[in-house]
């Protein structure tokens, strides 16, 4: 696949997951939501300037939309890291609306870790506590910010 189809699918996939942030972020407290709504809007703008530029490379023919040479398979892009690890940050955005904060936190360190190859069951289980504890510890603690709560706990 060409660079700037490439570019288009993820200047796609990435403002998708922007609207969903930028949209859940509304529902924090207005001292919460600063810091969640402007990297959101950050990338919502990035991912349209991306778009863009691919969108220009295809209307000027530099790359030819239809009739590919090889179309890799679902079973293949979905066994990519990347793929997978995308879908599992758009869950954990998804996860702190229903769970909070401090649980979809811990979920998904612990999966990132298990999906970057780490394997040891023990260092995944102190390392996703270890860091869970920290960010709950810096926000709640040092700096103040209330994290958000979800509607299930």
């Amino acid at each position: 696949m060409d660079n700037f189809k490439k570019d288009l699918y993820f200047a796609a996939a990435t403002f998708v997951c922007s609207a969903l942030i930028a949209w859940q972020s509304f529902n924090y407290p207005v001292r919460s939501a600063i810091f969640p709504r402007s990297l959101s809007l950050l990338l919502l703008g990035l991912s349209l300037i991306l778009f863009v530029r691919g969108w220009r490379a295809v209307s000027k023919g530099k790359v030819e939309m239809e009739g590919a040479k090889h179309r890799p398979a679902i079973w293949t892009i979905a066994k990519n890291p990347a793929f997978i690890l995308f879908n599992a940050l758009v869950l954990y955005i998804l996860g702190i609306h229903y769970v909070g904060y401090l649980t979809s936190t811990a979920v998904f360190i612990g999966t990132t870790m298990f999906i970057l190859g780490q394997r040891n069951p023990l260092s995944v289980i102190a390392l996703t506590l270890f860091f869970t504890a920290l960010l709950y510890y810096v926000f709640s603690r040092l700096l103040g910010v209330p994290l958000p709560v979800g509607l299930l706990f």
